[in-house]
């Protein structure tokens, strides 16, 4: 098992300075990256098309897939209506 790494919850500037000379890639610097970033991929995908079919559709279709996407957790997944 992994030892705990402090310096992994510390903000990127304090990192550096205690940081060791070989780079060391943990869980949560992966997930911090991934939340940082892919969706910033999402919104390159977003405004392209909404530059070519306008804003109000793709907000409007935005809201469409996200009503559909939970429509289907409430169908596969009842046991979500249950937790408190």
């Amino acid at each position: 098992m992994q030892d705990f790494d402090r310096r992994a919850f510390l903000p990127p500037s304090d990192q550096d300075a205690i940081s060791p000379t070989e780079p060391r890639i943990t869980t949560f610097t992966s997930l911090r990256n991934r939340n940082y970033r892919l969706p910033l991929l999402g919104v390159l995908v977003v405004g392209a098309i909404a530059e070519k079919i306008g804003v109000p559709m793709v907000i409007a279709g935005s809201g469409i897939i996200v009503a559909l996407f939970v429509l289907a957790l409430v169908i596969f997944y009842p046991r979500l209506r249950r937790l408190e």
